[in-house]
């Protein structure tokens, strides 16, 4: 699962994966960083035994490209790591810059609004209550590499 994580002023992209009994966080590290830098300062957080979680961790990356490109490889099952084979699947945060893809592309060169773009966050908060992302103009401002944003027409385009 991938999730956006807010609480410093060094946001980053959060990888949950699962399936990983047998790996430590050395090895997590020199898997993930193939796909792209990961946050520095910020290790790998692994989930140890007597925890309800055992055998997950959270994997921070710097961009939400890479984030992104190691859950489409994880989440394929084509990541083998020790004797398990990694397991990833999306969270609302990626879920949301994802829609907001797909709207920009369906839109062609009309983009969107940001009222638009506030109500694609409010369907996902609807569909996964538990899991909201954050406030879709904090979403908006990290991936500005991957949107053209014009804060003047409050306007969203590809």
């Amino acid at each position: 699962q991938l999730r956006f994580e807010n609480k410093n002023p060094n946001p980053c992209f959060t990888l949950y994966v699962a399936n990983i009994c047998d790996a430590d966080k050395s090895s997590l590290e020199t898997k993930f960083s193939a796909f792209g830098p990961l946050m520095p300062k910020k290790e790998i957080r692994c989930l140890m035994k007597g925890c309800l979680m055992k055998g997950d961790a959270f994997v921070n990356f710097v961009n939400f490209e890479d984030a992104l490109k190691a859950l489409d490889k994880c989440s394929k099952k084509e990541v083998k790591l020790g004797n398990s084979i990694i397991d990833a699947q999306a969270r609302a945060n990626v879920r949301y810059i994802e829609k907001i893809q797909l709207k920009l592309r369906e839109s062609g060169n009309r983009g969107m609004t940001f009222q638009e773009a506030e109500e694609t966050a409010e369907s996902i908060k609807t569909a996964i209550p538990n899991d909201t992302p954050e406030h879709y103009l904090v979403l908006l401002t990290m991936c500005e590499s991957l949107f053209e944003i014009d804060w003047n027409k409050r306007v969203v385009k590809s």
